[in-house]
């Protein structure tokens, strides 16, 4: 299955890349990207995000503390964004795609 990274999530990961550059987690965004791999070959790994109001099958996976939102069409895994574990992913992803529709 192919992985792809839209648009926010290659904002967040470029924000978090500069974040982790200042504080010395210089090899987190890579093991990030590399457990985002696993998907590929476990696609529901990560648990269903209920109460979403635009896409019924979204789901996170936790990375240490940061969630990875993606959801999978037609053999295509699309990451959707990575938030800090702190944030309500149900409120932040409503808000992301009223702005997309």
């Amino acid at each position: 299955m192919g992985i792809i990274l839209t648009g926010p999530c290659k904002v967040d990961i470029e924000k978090l890349k500069v974040y982790c550059k200042n504080t010395r987690k210089h090899n987190y965004v890579i093991e990030m990207l590399n457990y985002i791999e696993t998907l590929s070959s476990m696609p529901q790994l990560g648990k269903r995000i209920l109460e979403v109001k635009y896409h019924q099958e979204l789901r996170q996976l936790i990375f240490r503390e940061h969630k990875i939102i993606y959801q999978v069409k037609e053999n295509i895994i699309y990451i959707e964004a990575v938030i800090h574990s702190s944030i309500n992913p149900i409120d932040f992803l409503n808000q992301l795609f009223l702005f997309r529709n």
